[in-house]
């Protein structure tokens, strides 16, 4: 049974749903994000909000499908083993026996909420929280001891979800798991004649349920290694979402990406580049020409925004696949094209050929470079990715973009046919409001640090714009005390 490859049906994913508390880390003293469909983080410069959503990042990636491996292992380089049986009784392994050699085609037993479970929570988040660690210190191209705040020499993090907590701290180089509480599943497990496959694991919200190939004839210690492995298996699915990050150097980093492929760099490794620069350096250089699942809204969303296309060119004459603009008859290298255009690019890039339903995609500043007007249509695609499953992850400091969201939040409150009679929208143009989180970096000056608090949003008002017009009054303020003295000196 060890060596048979168990298929694994999980139940589909409506959205991310998690939260992440922070203390002392970069310039955040504290806080808490709840992320949604759609998470927005707004507040000054150099408050923290980069800082948040690459801890974010780096959650993702070390749970994510190219770390799997290292969490989920198979039996054979698992640890010592004897380790795993030791936590149970000979009570224990005997009673499964039985059960198990008395199985029936047809019939199961069920193995309860005990010590099975917690020997595979163990060993899932004891392994989760090294490759954490080991992701921070990539993502954020930096030894451990260099990110926590002024308040303390070391930072603590909490992931939440569902009842289950994840909390690590930094102390020093290295990195340790705090404290955890994973909700335990039972597992059935059943015994079926004619079985497609031998082994097969059907996840649900509160079961895992192992189908078994009738008749059942394993090692009792085989079984006992293969639950523990496919309960680790669902705990990781639990919380995988693949993760791609725009940083708000983009535009700069796709003419490095042309210097890259020129010399015939195959990896950002080779090149000695580290954190975020290197994933956004290695989608791009794995790049591959095939029309994905938002090919089609980025084509409609680049014709509206910069009236032409963005492509690869992989024509014989070039060196290396090179990135054009093309309107009409004009067709130009990306480094001869307005900001706009360049900016606008990596993000159309990653619609086309990368992202993918149930994607976490965070952006930094997607407004960088935009026209207002141009925001307002970012926004409507931004809500149609929303739509189509993507989680959208994003930093801004614009209140335009802001208030095209809050547009869309109040749609919700509308029927269809009324959100498009009157309106340039599509029917699924909107927003509801429990799929937003806003959060507000906001500083305090005694501790010379920003923590996290956030934002109401509302069905009647979208977003609340505070922040921005404390920031608006005070112009105002100012304007009309310049009229008064150019009106006293006249």
């Amino acid at each position: 049974m060890s060596n048979t490859m168990p298929k694994f049906i999980f139940p589909e994913k409506k959205g991310i749903d998690f939260g992440i508390k922070i203390k002392n880390f970069g310039p955040v003293s504290h806080g808490k994000v709840d992320i949604k469909l759609l998470t927005i983080m707004i507040g000054p410069n150099s408050s923290g909000k980069s800082y948040t959503a690459m801890l974010i990042n780096s959650f993702l990636n070390a749970i994510s499908e190219r770390y799997t491996p290292r969490i989920v292992l198979p039996r054979d380089v698992y640890p010592d083993l004897n380790d795993v049986y030791k936590e149970l009784t000979n009570e224990y392994i005997d009673d499964l026996e039985k059960k198990l050699v008395a199985l029936k085609e047809g019939k199961s037993f069920p193995i309860g909420k005990g010590k099975l479970q917690e020997v595979a929570a163990e060993i899932f988040v004891e392994r989760l929280s090294d490759e954490w660690g080991r992701e921070i210190k990539k993502v954020f191209s930096s030894s451990l001891v260099e990110l926590p705040g002024k308040a303390d020499k070391n930072f603590e993090v909490e992931i939440i979800q569902n009842g289950d907590n994840i909390a690590i701290a930094q102390k020093s180089e290295k990195i340790s798991l705090t404290k955890h509480r994973i909700k335990k599943k039972k597992i059935n497990i059943q015994s079926l004649e004619n079985s497609p496959v031998p082994v097969e694991v059907v996840s649900g919200d509160d079961t895992l349920l192992i189908n078994l190939e009738t008749p059942v004839s394993v090692d009792i210690y085989d079984l006992v290694t293969d639950i523990v492995h496919y309960y680790i298996r669902d705990l990781t699915n639990k919380y995988y979402w693949p993760v791609f990050n725009l940083p708000a150097s983009r535009s700069h980093l796709m003419h490095i990406y042309k210097d890259f492929s020129s010399i015939k760099i195959k990896s950002p490794d080779e090149a000695k580049t580290t954190g975020v620069v290197s994933a956004f350096l290695s989608d791009l250089l794995r790049f591959e020409d095939y029309e994905g699942d938002f090919y089609e809204l980025a084509t409609t969303m680049e014709k509206e925004m910069i009236e032409g296309e963005i492509f690869f060119d992989e024509s014989s004459y070039l060196p290396y696949p090179e990135v054009r603009y093309k309107s009409g008859d004009i067709e130009l290298p990306l480094y001869r094209t307005s900001s706009t255009i360049s900016e606008i690019a990596p993000l159309i890039l990653y619609l086309k050929h990368i992202i993918e339903p149930g994607s976490v995609f965070i952006i930094e500043e997607p407004e960088a470079h935009l026209h207002p007007g141009n925001q307002r249509i970012l926004a409507k695609y931004l809500v149609r990715l929303i739509r189509a499953g993507v989680n959208l992850i994003i930093t801004t400091h614009s209140d335009y973009l802001l208030e095209q969201l809050n547009s869309f939040i109040m749609l919700s409150g509308l029927d269809a046919r009324k959100r498009t009679r009157k309106r340039p929208y599509d029917e699924e143009d909107y927003l509801l409001p429990d799929e937003v989180r806003v959060c507000l970096f906001k500083r305090q000056p005694k501790l010379k640090a920003y923590k996290i608090e956030e934002v109401e949003v509302t069905a009647e008002d979208g977003i609340s714009m505070e922040e921005f017009v404390r920031v608006l009054e005070v112009l105002n303020e100012e304007a009309a005390g310049i009229k008064t003295d150019l009106n006293q000196k006249k």
